[in-house]
């Protein structure tokens, strides 16, 4: 049962879930602020163009999943172009998404982003909620367009996890190279909860072909799912064809 004054994880979770199928390539950076006093929730697209119409629909529909759980907090959304450097960028209270933006051979921007808060939120050490913020912790600014769905699963021991990137084409030493990384992360970043080792795969699976799988995912490129989100997806072409004829 989620609390009527959420934490910060309890919010990363949330908004991380409502993103799911709604990362579009515009979109650079996302964080979010929660002032528990004004009881407002903010969440903040950082653009590589300038804010359009269904950039706010799609911030709208973060806002509109998240708060749901949350009715006493009053929603706020923010979509702003910028070409600052990811790690210049004001993270606000949080980030739960960041796509790649360095070149392999250099330094992940925000490898050295702040997870230390979020353990404290969390009292159960083999939760769901710990392993998913640590792995999408892990994986800011490593996000990059042949990754539609990535996902992790736990065998009997919780001291250990499998993390999986599906691709939409065959996986090349630039994947491998990217989920050791992330997978080296995130160990760093779950090792408060005991986790000693998180084993890693490539695989190719073209989106069409993933049918339901007993693991949890912490990210899913934009597609439309449900009627609701083929409703939304479609006033959002409507909006997008309105502004490229523009």
């Amino acid at each position: 049962m989620r609390p009527l004054t959420p934490t910060l994880a309890n919010i990363h979770i949330d908004l991380n879930v409502s993103l799911m199928d709604r990362i579009y390539p515009a979109i650079r950076l996302i964080a979010f602020r929660y002032l528990k006093e004004e009881r407002t929730f903010t969440i903040r697209f950082y653009l590589d163009r300038p804010p359009r119409e269904e950039d706010y629909l799609e911030a709208g529909y973060a806002h509109e999943y998240t708060t749901d759980y949350y009715p006493y907090v009053t929603p706020k959304k923010e979509c702003i172009y910028t070409t600052e450097p990811l790690d210049k960028l004001d993270p606000l209270h949080g980030v739960v998404y960041a796509r790649r933006a360095y070149p392999e051979g250099a330094t992940n921007p925000l490898q050295s982003y702040d997870y230390t808060p979020f353990p404290k939120m969390i009292d159960n050490k083999n939760s769901i909620m710990a392993i998913s913020i640590a792995l999408q912790f892990a994986l800011l600014s490593e996000i990059y367009p042949a990754i539609h769905t990535i996902v992790y699963s736990s065998g009997e021991d919780p001291k250990f996890l499998y993390s999986f990137y599906y691709l939409d084409r065959t996986p090349t030493d630039y994947d491998y190279a990217s989920i050791k990384r992330v997978a080296k992360k995130a160990e760093e970043n779950l090792a408060y909860f005991g986790t000693k080792k998180i084993f890693t795969e490539c695989l190719y699976i073209p989106l069409d072909k993933i049918s339901p799988i007993p693991t949890s995912i912490v990210y899913a490129k934009y597609k439309p799912c449900t009627d609701k989100d083929l409703i939304r997806y479609h006033k959002i072409l409507e909006v997008r064809a309105k502004n490229d004829l523009s």
